[in-house]
């Protein structure tokens, strides 16, 4: 809490070019990090992000080069543009159920990762081969992560135990309706 009121946003560039900062313990009232929230700093190694979050802002831990952990719970839904870009030294990376957005270039330049699950189902990414780095992917059967592997030619493993997809056959119904209408007698 700041002046006893809780802490719902980090603001842009709120820790940008804190090169020292090797520790944050976030608060679980925190809902968004901003653009450029954690900005090329270079010390911190991990962070996790509390369930309250839903939301990370553009660059917002762009070029932090030695973060190599990053903890995404169950509540986050948007991964802006750039957010993780330049974090070189990721191994792996486990997206929640909750996510529905992923930006442009997200993970653009995380070369060590090695490893990418994806537990929604649909979940937008942004269309382009470098959003999520090359690795091989988890996700579900069906998911729009699968899509995505499929589209940019990535390995693909299937989560086991995820939601089912029903496909239910197409039903036609057609209704023939007929008007018979009596004209007046001619006189």
């Amino acid at each position: 809490t700041i002046n006893g009121l809780p802490v719902k946003k980090i603001d842009s560039s709120g820790f940008a070019n804190c090169y020292k900062l090797s520790y944050v313990k976030l608060p679980d009232t925190l809902e968004e990090i901003g653009v450029k929230a954690f900005y090329q700093c270079d010390a911190l190694t991990s962070i996790e992000l509390p369930s309250s979050i839903k939301k990370i802002g553009p660059s917002a831990f762009y070029d932090c080069s030695y973060l190599e952990k990053v903890t995404f719970n169950e509540g986050l839904e948007t991964i802006d543009k750039l957010a993780f870009a330049y974090c070189k030294k990721l191994k792996s990376i486990i997206l929640p159920s909750t996510m529905k957005y992923i930006g442009e270039d997200a993970f653009e330049v995380c070369f060590d990762v090695e490893s990418v699950t994806l537990k929604s189902m649909d979940c937008s990414i942004y269309n382009s081969s470098s959003t999520i780095p090359l690795a091989t992917y988890y996700g579900y059967e069906g998911s729009t992560f699968q899509q995505y592997a499929n589209m940019y030619n990535r390995k693909f493993e299937v989560l086991p135990g995820g939601p089912s997809v029903t496909t239910t056959p197409a039903t036609t119904t057609t209704t023939t309706t007929t008007t018979t209408t009596t004209a007046p007698p001619v006189t």
